[in-house]
């Protein structure tokens, strides 16, 4: 908090936009720790009155892990650190399980293995076995080189408010609850969590969860694989390892060249239907491939908060895995990377209306602003009654409608508008999103049982409502 507010006063006393800017994002990045620390207080205090809720439904695997890496990827920009994950392609997608209680525990281990961690790498595996026709037993294993443990203190690892070798780490911020609380809901869910550690060498967590097999569909696949062929030019041998991984891991055939004399030679020997490489070996190489594999479909693999200015190229941000690379293969990449002070849009749409309705000015303030990118016609209502005759009078393609609200909450209201379905269906069509900040697990499906169409928590996440928008504007009023 303290940080909070002296941020806050150094970007309201700052001249120079670029200073502001600094200031604002530090101020996100604390108020973000502030909330998990929050969360953190608020999810052990369920655990010692036994009202930890494990809900299982389906959900996507793939979807899973994506939001993982891209929340943990956001904390090791500038860092001396190399973000890498491997999953196995064949793992099934949709599964049944408690996916907001999965992601926890997934934050909550990389979070410390990245805080932990000064200089090396962070390593995320996603393996699996089966266990039954229709079960498997999900495997996630996070390795890192970073402060490690002394032998008698990897047992407390998992007690509550604990921080180990105090006067080594006296400098990381944190209660000493997120392992102590991934523990007990992993256990919670059937599952455990084990780890091996060498001090000042490093640490390995692996995490078990029993999961059910809602279908057995492979959660990436590369169409037609015998006629790709991918030629790799990675030098950071850690990175390397992990895109060969992932294509090899897809059944395609892969060639892995480490300095320029070995490039030319395989651009020269054969044809390639993809190359994978850094943005500064593309610059040194680009009139070397323009000329010897002009057909050839260029992808850069960028460093997390990379900017790649060539908007031709296709581009992945590091770390990948099989489910990027098969997209990519499968033809269906976007070639695109942001910053991390870089808003980059999936579309457009200045034909769409969207309505946001919230109590809190602050709160529509922010929500307009991250709408703006979009171009869309946004409007803006303080209360339930004010959001009846807006929607009255206005087609919207969107409502983000505030939970608690004073006078009347955005449960009633929406009870309301869906009533009017009898008079027009649009009302009962129209797309009602919740916004709440009380995020916890069966949340989304007491919204879906009271009439909205889904459900985005607070504050909100630019990703997760980029995905919101994506699913509900209409198709013909998007723009690329």
């Amino acid at each position: 908090m303290n940080a909070i507010i002296g941020m806050a006063e150094l970007a309201l006393r700052a001249d120079n936009l670029n200073t502001a800017r600094e200031h604002i994002f530090t101020v996100k990045q604390s108020g973000a720790n502030l909330l998990s620390i929050i969360n953190d207080i608020l999810d052990f205090s369920k655990v010692e009155t036994g009202k930890l809720e494990i809900i299982p439904d389906n959900y996507l695997l793939s979807s899973l892990i994506n939001d993982v890496i891209s929340i943990a990827k956001t904390k090791i920009i500038d860092s001396q650190i190399s973000f890498v994950v491997n999953a196995d392609s064949r793992l099934p997608n949709a599964l049944v399980g408690d996916e907001i209680r999965i992601r926890q525990v997934l934050l909550n281990v990389l979070d410390n293995a990245i805080k932990y961690t000064e200089k090396g790498f962070v390593l995320f595996f996603i393996n699996w076995e089966r266990t039954g026709d229709n079960s498997i037993q999900l495997i996630f294993e996070i390795k890192d080189t970073g402060k490690g443990m002394k032998q008698n203190d990897i047992g407390k690892v998992f007690s509550e408010y604990v921080q180990l070798d105090i006067e080594q780490n006296k400098h990381i911020q944190g209660t000493g609850l997120g392992l102590a609380i991934a523990y007990n809901i992993t256990r919670a869910m059937g599952g455990n969590i084990d780890v091996i550690s060498e001090y000042r060498k490093g640490s390995t967590f692996t995490i078990t969860l029993p999961q059910k097999i809602h279908t057995d569909k492979a959660m990436a696949s590369v169409e037609n694989p015998e006629e790709k062929s991918v030629l790799v030019y990675e030098r950071r041998q850690i990175y390397a390892n992990s895109v060969v991984f992932a294509i090899d891991n897809l059944g395609v055939n892969y060639t892995l060249v480490f300095n320029d004399s070995h490039l030319l030679e395989k651009l020269t020997g054969m044809e390639y239907t993809h190359l994978f490489i850094s943005f500064d070996l593309y610059l040194k190489n680009r009139s070397v491939i323009s000329e010897f594999c002009p057909d050839t479909k260029v992808t850069v693999l960028a460093e997390p908060g990379e900017t790649i200015p060539d908007r031709s190229l296709h581009v992945l941000a590091m770390p990948i895995y099989s489910v990027p690379v098969a997209n990519l293969l499968n033809g269906m990449a976007c070639g695109f990377s942001c910053s991390n002070n870089r808003v980059i849009t999936g579309f457009t749409a200045p034909g769409a209306n969207i309505l946001v309705v919230d109590d809190i000015i602050s709160n529509l303030k922010v929500a307009r602003g991250l709408l703006l990118p979009y171009k869309m016609q946004v409007d803006i209502c303080k209360n339930g009654i004010m959001a009846i005759e807006a929607v009255k009078t206005t087609r919207y393609d969107v409502v983000f409608m505030d939970h608690l609200m004073p006078d009347m909450d955005g449960i009633e209201v929406t009870r309301q508008i869906r009533a009017l379905g009898s008079e027009d269906p649009y009302y009962e069509n129209l797309p009602i999103v919740a916004l709440t900040a009380n995020a916890v697990s069966g949340t989304k499906e007491m919204f879906l049982a009271n009439g909205f169409s889904d459900f985005l928590s607070k504050p909100i996440d630019t990703i997760m409502l980029n995905a919101i928008l994506e699913k509900w504007v209409p198709k013909e009023k998007r723009e690329n």
